[in-house]
C-alpha cells in the first residue's frame, strides 16, 4: 500500500459523506432550485431534452443543457424527490475531489490528499454542493480540463500528452455544454503559463479540436436553427451584455467584484481561510519583493498561482 492510500481514503470517504448525507434533508429553494429543477422535470415529461422549458409553452436558453439532463436523467432512474434532483452535484462534488486527489499527486506529491481535503470540507464547496445549480458540474468539468493539462505539461512521451489533451478538451467540451463560454477560461492561465515553458507543447490538434467540437456544438447548431434568433440571443445578451454591460443587474458597479468575491474568499473557505489569511497579510507587506518572490516559486506553484488568479480577475 502507497504510504498516501491510507489519507486518500478517508478523505475520498469524508467527501462522500458530506456530498450524499443532506440531499433529500429539505424541500427546494427558490429560485434557482426551483427553476433547474422545473426544467429537467418538464423535459421528463415532455420526452423532449433538446429544448429546455419552463413550462410547456415557455422556453429558456438561459443556459446549456447538461445541468437539466443530468438532473433529468437522475430522476429517470430514481425518481421525483430532492434527493435525486440534487444527486448530479453531489456527484460533481465527489468527482472534484478525486480529479483534485489527482493533480495533488502531480503537483503535491508530499500530500496528494490535502486539496481535496480542502475543497471538500470548505463552507462554499460544501455547501454548493448540497445546492441545485449550473457550478458544480461546471467545477468539476473545468478540474477535469486542468488535470489533462497537467499531463500534458508534465507528459514524458508523445502517447501521454495525447491522452492528456483529449482529457482536456474533453473537460472543455463538457464545461462548454454546462454554462457556455465562461467554461473555458481555464485557457486563459493555461496560455500564459504555456510561455513560462522551455519547451512548450500543443495546447490542440485536429483529434482534440473534433473532441471538443463534437461534445459542445451539436446541441448549439440544433437549437440555432431551429429557433431563428437565437444566435443573437446567446452572443448578444448572455455572452456580450453580461461581461460588458449591466443588463443582468449582476453587481457591474466598481466595488462589485469586493462585494461578490471578498465574502466567498474569506467566508466560503472557512475553515482553511483562518490558515490562509495570514499568509495573504505577509505577501501583502512584502509586495515590493513579490517579483523576486514569483521568480522563486516552483513550476507547479506557478500554475496553481494563475489557475486561481486570472480567472478570478476576469
Amino acid at each position: 500500500m502507497r504510504p498516501d492510500s491510507r489519507p486518500i481514503l478517508y478523505t475520498l470517504l469524508l467527501a462522500l459523506l458530506l456530498a450524499l448525507s443532506f440531499q433529500g434533508s429539505r424541500g427546494l429553494w427558490g429560485p434557482d432550485e426551483g427553476r433547474y429543477s422545473n426544467i429537467a422535470l418538464e423535459m421528463v415529461h415532455s420526452g423532449d431534452w433538446v429544448t429546455p422549458r419552463r413550462h410547456p409553452e415557455h422556453t429558456h436558453f438561459a443556459k446549456p443543457p447538461l445541468t437539466y439532463w443530468a438532473i433529468a436523467a437522475s430522476v429517470s432512474v430514481f425518481g421525483e424527490h430532492e434527493a435525486a434532483l440534487r444527486l448530479p452535484n453531489a456527484l460533481s462534488l465527489i468527482a472534484t475531489v478525486c480529479l483534485l486527489i489527482l493533480l495533488g499527486r502531480r503537483l503535491v506529491p508530499a500530500a496528494p490528499w490535502l486539496p481535496g481535503l480542502v475543497f471538500a470540507t470548505s463552507l462554499v464547496p460544501f455547501a454548493a454542493g448540497n445546492l441545485i445549480n449550473t457550478d458544480y458540474l461546471l467545477t468539476a468539468f473545468e478540474t477535469l480540463a486542468v488535470y489533462g493539462f497537467v499531463r500534458l505539461w508534465q507528459a514524458g512521451d508523445a502517447r501521454e500528452a495525447r491522452i492528456g489533451r483529449l482529457w482536456m478538451w474533453a473537460g472543455f467540451g463538457l464545461a462548454f455544454m454546462t454554462k457556455g463560454p465562461p467554461g473555458l477560461l481555464p485557457l486563459l492561465p493555461m496560455l500564459v503559463f504555456l510561455r513560462m515553458l522551455p519547451a512548450r507543447p500543443k495546447l490542440v490538434d485536429l483529434p482534440t479540436l473534433a473532441l471538443f467540437a463534437l461534445i459542445a456544438l451539436p446541441w448549439f447548431a440544433a437549437v440555432i436553427v431551429a429557433n431563428p434568433g437565437l444566435l443573437d440571443y446567446f452572443v448578444g445578451y448572455e455572452v456580450y451584455g453580461r461581461v460588458f454591460t449591466d443588463v443582468h443587474d449582476r453587481n457591474s458597479h466598481w466595488y462589485g467584484a469586493i462585494q461578490v468575491y471578498a465574502p466567498v474568499l474569506l467566508l466560503g473557505m472557512l475553515p482553511w481561510s483562518w490558515v490562509l489569511w495570514p499568509r495573504l497579510r505577509g505577501l501583502w507587506r512584502q509586495r515590493r519583493a513579490l517579483p523576486a518572490w514569483w521568480r522563486a516559486r516552483a513550476i507547479e506553484d506557478r500554475w496553481l498561482l494563475l489557475w486561481f488568479y486570472l480567472p478570478l480577475a476576469v
